[in-house]
């Protein structure tokens, strides 16, 4: 008395084609342009330099660590904040500070 109903094994082999739109299409394409911006901008900073941050808010600080280029951080900055101490940053998050003259 096998009153089960047969399990079904076939399965649609056809790959759907990409819609450019999906989220986890769009979340890809937004990953990798984030950490093109973050080593761009880290790039462009120094150690000791003055810069304003985003960390729960617009903040200012100095640069205190640059990872390099084959370092797993690698487009984050650390910076030292006067209140909240050392705290790791992307760096499109951090701008530097005009020096005024």
């Amino acid at each position: 008395e096998g009153g089960c109903m047969p399990r079904l094994t076939k399965r649609t082999s056809e790959e759907t084609p990409v819609d450019p739109q999906t989220d986890a299409f769009v979340g890809r394409a937004l990953d990798v342009e984030y950490k093109k911006k973050n080593e761009e901008m880290a790039d462009q900073l120094c150690v000791d330099q003055k810069v304003q941050f985003w960390d729960e808010g617009w903040r200012y600080g100095i640069v205190d660590l640059l990872p390099a280029a084959d370092e797993p951080k690698y487009g984050k900055v650390r910076v030292v904040h006067s209140i909240t101490g050392r705290v790791w940053v992307d760096g499109r998050d951090v701008r530097p500070l005009k020096e005024k003259s």
